[in-house]
């Protein structure tokens, strides 16, 4: 018998293999008779039965001989995976706060920013901030990547008058054929690389999303978007000094 589906709800294999055997009965068994018939053995079933009692899927009904029942099973296996998702909830939530308490978590979600880890929130989490945009995307990044979604949002906003720029930190090939990828969108670029490992967006003053690389390991990034009104303008003020300083392409 495949007990795949019990498994998943957390049981061992014995408590798998005794909890079947039980809920294959409609009267109480001796533990001895579910050893036989589910193949734990016999000096673990008594063990392994009132492992499944604290579980809330047996109960005994008799204490000479020790025999037990499987009540209703639909009703106990609902009652169970409803207390194994409150106590998974709570385990999440106390390992959310240990991780924090590291600095080592998916995400971070504070007033005025969000802290996402990760590679895949490099490009995705700055979608809301494209499409939002309506007067100005400023860009210091060195411009080694571009996917074709965010290539697309660039072209939308250009098209509804925003002013995007980008400073590109970098003159490798790569940095070269993004930069004309934005040249080609409608944007303006220039190079300024005295800010190389500098990564910032400017949206409309009001936003501001950075993106941090570890140098020993460029997939280990961390993306920070802030909402905070002063730092945001201090953000713009800067690229617009940077901007000032940058060299044509």
């Amino acid at each position: 018998m495949d007990f795949s589906s019990l498994r998943a709800l957390g049981l061992n294999e014995y408590e798998a293999k005794a909890y079947a055997a039980l809920a294959s009965r409609r009267d109480p068994v001796a533990g001895r008779v579910v050893a036989s018939e589910s193949g734990v053995p016999p000096s673990r079933v008594y063990d392994v039965l009132r492992g499944l009692e604290g579980k809330g899927l047996v109960a005994m009904v008799h204490s000479k001989p020790l025999s037990f029942e499987a009540p209703d099973p639909e009703q106990a296996l609902a009652e169970y995976a409803k207390r194994e998702s409150e106590r998974l909830n709570e385990a999440r939530a106390s390992a959310l706060e240990q991780l924090r308490s590291l600095g080592r978590v998916d995400s971070l979600d504070e007033p005025f920013f969000k802290v996402y880890f990760g590679n895949e929130h490099r490009f995705t989490r700055s979608l809301p901030f494209y499409r939002s945009a309506k007067k100005r995307i400023w860009v210091i990044s060195r411009s080694e990547v571009l996917p074709n979604f965010i290539l697309k949002e660039i072209r939308s906003a250009i098209k509804r008058g925003v002013d995007d720029r980008v400073i590109a930190t970098e003159k490798t090939p790569a940095s070269r054929l993004v930069v004309e990828k934005y040249l080609a969108a409608g944007a303006k670029a220039r190079y300024l690389d005295e800010l190389r490992g500098f990564n910032q967006i400017v949206y409309d003053y009001d936003k501001v999303y950075q993106v941090f690389f570890d140098p020993g390991q460029p997939d280990n990034v961390c993306v920070v978007a802030i909402t905070h009104p002063g730092f945001n303008a201090m953000a713009a003020e800067f690229f617009k000094a940077a901007w000032a300083k940058a060299a044509p392409v």
